[in-house]
């Protein structure tokens, strides 16, 4: 496939202007070869997600997490963002982002996460104004009310981390729940604590869970931890549409969440390792 070919594509299926506003995505490195043989599918990059597109002869990546979020005054190894750029260019490797486009995506980030949670995705937080469907957050709805155990455990339990919680002004009978992947705080609004009954999101500053006690309950289980089911679900949604006209698309199987955890970090970070083995797409 062209590389032409290859970002019409995914210009078309997750639009750049459904991503919010100064976020870094689309094409981030071009190394020059037109033609596209195989695409490597990561959440973010390090080197041995390089290294592992290199040895898989793919000669594309599609990351979630944008590499370059900021102007580069220089490029030197010693920096990170500068060393990953060196080896993507030496290894002739292109780099394109696709990341809040996704999570405005009709079966986006927000959608995942809230059927693995078994949540039924009911009102987008915030619609995009130019395409019906797509939209950032969203509430879900529980077929059952739950109580505030039983939603705690069951979170914990699919991002395999431990929680930060507030507690709302239930602790049982939680039927609907607010969703924003990632650092969503700074969307969050006093008025959706009359339609919320929890709410999660990741990067939850201390004085945040203040505002909120005792009004709705906030729950961060951390950033990577809610996002790591996008890789396979982007796979999904390209082969879903495009199988007959896409290059063979790889899933990494490199763990990049640089996030440790105590005492039992290695209890946490083996079951977010095995999710993505048991899971992996093939």
């Amino acid at each position: 496939m062209k590389i032409d070919r290859l970002i019409e594509i995914l210009k078309q299926e997750f639009p750049e202007d459904t991503a919010i506003e100064k976020d870094k995505v689309g094409l981030q490195v071009y190394t020059g070869g037109e033609e596209i043989n195989r695409i490597l599918i990561s959440m973010e990059l390090n080197t041995n997600v390089i290294d592992e597109a290199f040895e898989k002869h793919c000669n594309c990546i599609i990351a979630f997490h944008p590499l370059i979020y900021k102007p580069l005054e220089t490029i030197t190894i010693q920096d990170r963002v500068g060393k990953i750029l060196f080896k993507l260019i030496k290894s002739n490797i292109s780099l394109f982002i696709v990341h809040t486009n996704f999570d405005s995506y009709p079966k986006g980030t927000n959608y995942i996460f809230a059927s693995k949670l078994g949540l039924k995705p009911n009102k987008i937080l915030y619609p995009n104004d130019r395409i019906n469907g797509y939209g950032l957050g969203l509430i879900s709805q529980s077929e059952k009310p739950l109580s505030r155990d039983e939603l705690l455990e069951i979170i914990s339990n699919v991002c395999n981390s431990p929680l930060k919680y507030c507690n709302g002004n239930k602790s049982d009978g939680i039927v609907n729940v607010g969703i924003i992947c990632g650092s969503g705080s700074s969307l969050l609004k006093d008025e959706f604590a009359e339609d919320c009954d929890a709410f999660i999101t990741a990067d939850i500053n201390y004085h945040t869970f203040h505002r909120f006690e005792g009004k709705m309950m906030l729950i961060d289980p951390g950033h990577y931890e809610m996002e790591q089911f996008v890789p396979e679900a982007l796979v999904e949604s390209l082969l879903s549409r495009y199988s007959d006209e896409i290059p063979e698309l790889v899933l990494s199987n490199v763990y990049t969440n640089p996030v440790k955890y105590y005492p039992d970090t290695y209890e946490y970070i083996n079951r977010q390792i095995n999710y993505r083995l048991i899971n992996k797409w093939e």
